[in-house]
């Protein structure tokens, strides 16, 4: 019999009801490919804490017990609609069952990026923390890559010679997550991955990557595309998909051998006129097959999607067109130190302004925390200026020309910093080697970097002064010479 405990709930959980008031609209992006490409390369450092008896001892840990721990991980990571929580879902064989951790990040912004909660110390604040876990299957043990539709989950789960099971979530109230009243049975023992997205008809659309071998077709993953029965996301979706598109047939994907944790739409177009809709899918994986023992590089893909219009329309048919995939983007990410993997968990997330992050976490928790990097956008130069400070951030990096480790002060969170020798960047002090900066705060706000320590004057300071827009200074030793590497302090001044 398996041991219950506190952060393991095992009573089965009422569904949601089917009049909810869930959010179901997308939020869009005016230029995916263009936010895509925005997405700096090297993360933020996060992390959420774990209450005593969230987590059973060794459970997602690289020593859980027996000779199924490698297979107690995290496979999923979203950020949620409201911007204050997030959620990670795994699975633990031992207990056994799939499970979705909601974390509040109670020390950061709700708009915008979050921006890293460990400059000051290497454990997270008690205010970010895992407060609710939910259990979505037992013999259905393993959850897979999640993301995330307005107020709505959807992750595919796998079990021991069963079929998988693709589950919805609705996490309108974070606290009281509760599974959506239908699922998606099969058709495959894979369910890797999963996607939500609507239509301009207001049907929903699902595709499930799975990456199964299947005779003569190279590579071996594909997609499974699922129409909605109608308009009322409760009622669920047809039993078998209407389209089957294997990756070998994507355009443009070359010698690629994708094996997708996590898939995604984004939108794009006018998020109130349905009819400016078009639609990506993107994928998110790790180049080694021994990962994370042997990383390798951490990708995340972005396709073009198109669909067949008649799918579109007010009465989409029951069997349209497959939907064509064309491979537009490939970009490299690099996670390091424990703070993500591909191949473990990452997920998109768009937020109030229209802006892209992206997001992974490690395959376990670390001296108890759950550890993740945020990935997020480069404003352009010719960016909207902004009025609000809370909306401003300042960028400083290690080496000239924007290159190195990077400390990010994003509004007025951790806008005081006295001494850079006792603050943390990316796992690495940060004293006297800023080289560079790239910020935009509002007109009337200047951000002063001082020399010395605790707001000293006598080495000399230099001023980032705001007008609303993006400015950068590319080499500090070409600006003032004797300013380079001088960085101890900073603060509004």
């Amino acid at each position: 019999m398996a041991e219950h405990h506190p952060g393991y709930p095992f009573t089965p959980i009422a569904p949601a009801p089917r009049d909810g008031a869930r959010n179901l609209d997308p939020r869009t992006l005016p230029d995916v490919v263009a936010a895509f490409d925005r997405l700096r390369p090297r993360g933020d450092y996060l992390a959420a804490a774990a209450a005593d008896g969230v987590f059973p001892r060794h459970r997602y840990t690289s020593t859980a017990q027996g000779e199924n721990r490698g297979f107690i991980h995290f496979q999923g990571i979203q950020r949620l609609r409201n911007g204050r929580y997030a959620i990670v879902t795994g699975g633990d064989v031992l207990q056994p069952a799939a499970h979705l951790f909601v974390i509040e990040m109670g020390t950061r912004y709700v708009r915008g990026p979050w921006g890293s909660n460990l400059l000051r110390s290497s454990d997270p604040d008690p205010a970010d923390a895992v407060v609710n876990v939910v259990a979505l299957g037992d013999a259905h043990w393993h959850g897979g890559g999640v993301s995330v539709f307005g107020d709505v989950a959807v992750l595919p789960l796998e079990g021991k010679d069963l079929l998988s099971r693709t589950v919805f979530v609705d996490l309108s109230d974070p606290l009281a997550a509760r599974p959506l009243p239908f699922v998606i049975e099969g058709p495959s023992v894979k369910g890797g991955a999963a996607a939500l997205t609507r239509l301009p008809n207001d049907h929903f659309l699902c595709a499930v990557y799975r990456d199964e071998a299947m005779p003569k077709k190279k590579p071996t993953g594909f997609f499974d595309f699922f129409l909605s029965n109608s308009t009322d996301i409760c009622d669920g979706f047809a039993a078998d998909p209407f389209a089957q598109v294997y990756y070998g047939d994507v355009e443009g994907r070359e010698d690629r051998l994708p094996g997708y944790q996590t898939v995604q739409f984004l939108v794009e177009g006018d998020a109130a006129d349905p009819a400016t809709w078009s639609w990506f899918l993107a994928g998110t994986w790790n180049g080694s097959s021994m990962s994370p023992t042997f990383p390798g590089p951490d990708w995340a893909d972005l396709h073009e999607i198109t669909f067949d219009p008649a799918m579109l329309g007010p009465n989409p048919p029951a069997n349209p067109a497959n939907p064509h995939l064309r491979l537009v983007r490939a970009n490299r990410f690099f996670c390091s130190d424990c703070f993500g993997n591909f191949d473990a968990a990452a997920g998109f997330h768009v937020d109030e302004y229209g802006e892209l992050i992206l997001y992974s976490a490690y395959h376990w928790r670390y001296d108890g925390a759950i550890l993740m990097s945020e990935f997020r956008e480069t404003r352009p130069n010719d960016a909207p200026p902004i009025t609000l400070v809370q909306d401003g951030w300042i960028d400083l990096f290690e080496h000239s020309k924007f290159a190195g480790r990077r400390l990010t002060i994003l509004g007025t969170k951790d806008e005081n910093i006295a001494d850079y020798g006792r603050i943390s960047v990316q796992g690495s002090t940060f004293d006297d080697i800023v080289s560079s900066a790239r910020w935009q705060i509002p007109e009337g706000y200047v951000y002063r970097l001082y020399a010395d320590a605790r707001y000293g004057e006598d080495r000399g300071f230099l001023d980032l002064e705001g007008d609303g827009r993006v400015h950068e200074i590319a080499n500090f030793k070409a600006l003032r010479p004797g300013f380079n590497d001088r960085v101890s302090s900073s603060r509004y001044v």
